[in-house]
């Protein structure tokens, strides 16, 4: 487990009972993109990811994420299902390091995830909310919301990480806020635009105190000419920057 999910695991809140999880409308066929992550002090590169987008054979449109050791050796796969409109259908990951296996099945009402490790399965059924947001659609449901945020200068919701259900359910459920922390332009693979930086903290204000800024502060920024693209992501020692974007046309 990431040292970052550790500590969000530890801003355990629950959320209300209602449908939740919006359609995401800007995902796009054919689009790839490559992320290298670094060491902020060192600068030295710790890997990489790789995000894709591509229509499956029964309409329904595919996120592939597969991250990267220096040498290019794969330790994590990630692969999201949407409707062709953009509704969250599935989600699957596994961890080659620890043996991880997440499966998450999406309907209006609940999530069903099971995870599986070292021979070992669990189960579990979370309702869904107006404000849960899972781990895995967390940067999307962001830019979904980058006018919302840059109007309030603030929202606030739950963060599903299922991956801290093996031990205890009570503490997969995560309130944070999400805060605007600049406007700017950026120059990047897509050339010269507007960004925008969010800060994601957990909504606890003793919980900001007690545990450190770099256990508990989250910096996502994102270019916001349509349609939006997460550019850059900091946590804890790393930093991980867009570096490349080609779309299969």
């Amino acid at each position: 487990m990431k040292p970052y999910l550790f500590y969000l695991g530890l801003f355990c809140s629950f959320a209300s009972t209602t449908f939740g999880i919006e359609p995401f409308g800007e995902l796009t066929p054919g689009v790839s993109l490559r992320y290298e992550h670094k060491n902020q002090k060192s600068q030295q590169t710790t890997g990489f990811s790789e995000l894709r987008y591509d229509e499956a054979a029964s309409g329904d449109l595919e996120e592939r994420l597969k991250n990267r050791k220096p040498d290019g050796a794969i330790f994590q796969e990630k692969l999201s299902r949407f409707t062709e409109n953009g509704v969250l259908l599935s989600y699957q990951e596994t961890d080659h390091r620890n043996g991880l296996h997440i499966n998450n099945q999406y309907d209006r009402q609940k999530i069903t995830t099971t995870l599986t490790k070292g021979g070992k399965s669990k189960t579990m059924s979370t309702q869904l909310s107006a404000d849960l947001v899972p781990f895995e659609v967390l940067t999307l449901f962001l830019a979904s919301k980058l006018e919302a945020i840059q109007q309030k200068k603030k929202i606030t919701f739950t963060l599903f990480l299922p991956q801290l259900g093996f031990d205890t359910e009570q503490f997969t459920q995560i309130k944070v806020n999400a805060s605007l922390v600049s406007q700017g332009k950026i120059t990047s693979v897509r050339g010269e635009e507007p960004s925008v930086q969010i800060l994601v903290t957990p909504a606890s204000p003793l919980l900001q105190m007690l545990l450190p800024a770099d256990k508990s502060q989250f910096r996502f920024t994102y270019l916001t000419n349509k349609p939006a693209v997460l550019y850059q992501f900091s946590e804890s020692q790393t930093r991980s920057t867009l570096t490349k974007r080609t779309q299969i046309k």
